[in-house]
């Protein structure tokens, strides 16, 4: 019998063991099934080898007292006992007063489906206390001490917990010590959390290397449950799904509970899961983003919200880096700031309503698979032909091997590197400027948009099971292209391939323009310096979008002051997305804006007024030339001009110019530029108290 390293008892009605089972000084493993109502001494637990000790649905459980003498042996001999289990065993509170302390070195305690009211304050001396599950304890209310070292403690079903329980589980330092996975009832997210979100995932963006000790929080109505449930999450990295492997056991439809509960789950990343290629990731960007969504929960439960908190702060950020606006950072700065031209998709040859949807593809509209779950469309934003990565528009127009197939197959070899390269506004504008590709064999910005709207026509049908499409058909898509492309080419030869503005001129009438630009310059002759301003609001002059107000430095005279307003105006518009900002003020004031109310007043485009004709000549003819005139000067002159010249017709190309009597709201603007005492530009996101006497 000292051999006997596991022993199962199963259905038996013992009420108690003999004296001479602790004669079995090499067992490792007992196991109590279903045994009755159980009188144990308290020494067994010290018994030299015994590592696992797991009793179930025994009708009752005692510690009976040992003998003196083998009370003081019990006191000074260690326990080897690491898993302690007495599950569905109807204990109450008096089981923690007789010999629970005997425990003190377990490291898995389960005391699941029990009737206790409380956990003891004495609980926290269980120092090599790891895990800890109470789950189905419906009596339990008041957890009166945490041990230090624990990191898994579930919870579940545990409906009288006290909330002052409920936040000792929350605390912020046992979390932040790491290697948590804590799963309890509850919605609450805890003060100390970085970052929390609405719906089924959350992001952050890191750099140099993933960090160490990301937290995880989802809370979350669930309506069944799986006994040792924990919801399964999926992890992307700049777009690209990760693989993951769970350090945890999951539920596989045993012991399926209805209940109607909000479930807290708070834990550790790297404890609860493996993540691979990570070595890699941190090479791609400066900074990475990282978004974590939770799958497996959608027929069960109801996300309320999600959370991340990462200890270490210093290369982690919640909001985006590469983000399209920095307003908050520039606005009412002094300082210089560089006016950098952003690219943007301006020409194309062919049908209106590809025109609508290349637009879209460059604002970033297109609701692909990635939109749609951010938007809580839907729980999947995986590409329906390569289910492997991530559905952006990028990705659905060019990166998808499917799709990428398509297109090498329709371009010279040598041109592919170039084609497969930049981001979305940046291929667009490529793809749509025929000298970029002039060696293809066709006009191929007018191939192009025709190939881009069919993948885009082939996509929905998939996605949305339109025509029982499951691929691409790869040579009949060529096929397809093909035949557009020449019958739009052959009805349209008499344009002579000529490229027109993406947002057409309008004549000049001041109600077809939504946004008004109010532009004006000084000039200081005593000190040869001039500078401009200008006042971005809407056509009824009463909503003030934007201003700004550049010094310029030495200056020829008014008249350069007023066209450089006009360029510098329509660099700041471009900067800082001046639509977008204008559509945020007219959401704030709950104004709809309709796609028919947007046709019809030109929305996108912006009028830009000016009380020098000369600068709106300059702006719509270049720089006048004057043989009769022509000198060394005049020649300099022009030559420094004809770059401003070519940049302020790219830059106007959707715009349109009017002449207008004196206006003192962009005037006062100028003439505060003028009183700057540095180079540079100042931008205003609300009216300045030196302008308001003329709104």
């Amino acid at each position: 019998m000292k051999n006997l390293l596991m022993l199962e008892l199963l259905d038996l009605g013992l009420k108690e063991l003999p004296v001479s089972f602790q004669n079995l000084v090499g067992l490792e493993t007992l196991s109590l099934r279903h045994c009755g109502i159980l009188l144990l001494p308290i020494n067994i637990v010290m018994m030299p080898k015994l590592a696992s000790l797991d009793a179930e649905s025994c009708k009752g459980w005692q510690w009976v007292k040992s003998e003196e003498g083998e009370e003081k042996v019990g006191s000074i001999v260690c326990s080897n006992l690491a898993l302690f289990s007495v599950d569905g065993c109807n204990l109450y509170d008096d089981f923690f007063s007789t010999g629970f302390m005997q425990l003190d070195h377990v490291k898995t305690l389960s005391l699941r489906e029990n009737n206790f009211t409380f956990l003891p304050e004495c609980i926290k001396e269980l120092q090599f206390l790891r895990s800890l599950d109470v789950s189905g304890c419906l009596h339990l209310q008041e957890i009166r001490g945490v041990p230090q070292n624990l990191k898994e403690f579930m919870a579940i079903e545990c409906i009288s917990l006290s909330s002052s329980s409920l936040s000792m589980l929350s605390n912020q330092e046992l979390h932040e010590a790491g290697q948590t996975v804590f799963q309890f009832p509850g919605a609450t997210i805890p003060e100390w959390f970085n970052h929390q979100s609405r719906g089924p995932s959350s992001s952050f963006w890191f750099r140099n290397e993933f960090p160490h000790n990301v937290l995880c929080l989802l809370l979350a109505r669930v309506e069944c449950i799986y006994e040792d449930y924990i919801p399964m999450l999926t992890v992307f990295i700049n777009g690209k799904r990760h693989k993951i492997t769970s350090w945890l056991e999951y539920g596989e439809g045993t012991g399926v509970r209805k209940v109607k509960l909000n479930y807290t789950y708070l834990f550790d990343l790297e404890s609860a899961f493996e993540l691979d290629d990570l070595s890699e990731v941190a090479l791609e960007k400066e900074w990475n983003h990282v978004e974590i969504t939770y799958a497996g929960m959608l027929e069960t439960s109801l996300v309320k919200a999600t959370g991340i908190h990462v200890l270490r702060q210093d290369d982690i950020r919640y909001d985006d880096p590469y983000g399209k606006r920095k307003l908050e950072h520039d606005l009412n700065s002094f300082e210089s700031q560089p006016l950098i031209k952003k690219p943007r998709l301006s020409r194309w040859v062919g049908p209106e309503r590809i025109i609508n949807l290349l637009g879209n593809a460059a604002d970033g509209a297109l609701i692909t698979n990635a939109e749609r779950r951010y938007r809580h469309i839907s729980m999947d934003s995986f590409c329906r032909r390569c289910h492997s990565l991530e559905e952006t528009i990028l990705h659905a127009l060019r990166d998808c091997p499917e799709v990428a197939a398509f297109w090498r197959s329709v371009l010279p070899k040598k041109l592919a590197p170039k084609f497969f390269n930049g981001d979305v506004t940046v291929w667009l504008e490529r793809n749509l400027d025929h000298q970029s590709f002039s060696e293809a064999a066709l006009f191929w910005p007018t191939f192009f948009g025709i190939a881009v709207e069919l993948l885009w026509q082939f996509r929905n049908d998939l996605v949305f099971d339109h025509s029982g499409r499951r691929g691409l058909d790869l040579s009949g898509a060529i096929d397809i292209v093909f035949k557009r492309y020449k019958d739009y080419m052959g009805a349209h030869a008499s344009h002579n391939l000529m490229t027109r503005n993406l947002l057409k001129w309008k004549p000049e009438n001041s109600k077809d323009w939504l946004l008004r630009l109010n532009v004006s310059g000084a000039y200081d002759p005593s000190s040869g310096t001039a500078a401009c301003g200008g006042i971005f609001r809407d056509k009824d002059d009463d909503r003030f979008v934007l201003g700004f107000s550049v010094k310029l430095g030495e200056s020829w005279s008014i008249n350069e002051a007023e066209i450089l307003s006009v360029y510098h105006g329509m660099k700041i518009a471009r900067k800082y997305d001046i639509w977008g900002l204008y559509r945020d003020i007219l959401r704030r004031h709950s104004i709809p804006i309709s796609l028919g109310i947007a046709r019809q007043h030109g929305f996108g485009k912006i009028r830009v007024e000016s009380d020098s004709d000369k600068a709106i000549e300059f702006v719509q003819r270049g720089c006048p030339t004057s043989p009769s005139t022509s000198t060394s000067k005049s020649t300099s002159r022009r030559k420094h001009c004809f770059p401003l010249c070519q940049e302020l017709k790219a830059l106007t190309s959707a715009t349109n110019h009017s002449y207008t009597r004196h206006n003192a709201a962009a005037d006062s603007f100028a003439k505060f530029g003028l009183s700057m005492k540095q180079q540079g530009a100042s931008i205003f996101s609300s009216c300045p108290s030196f302008c308001q006497p003329f709104i």
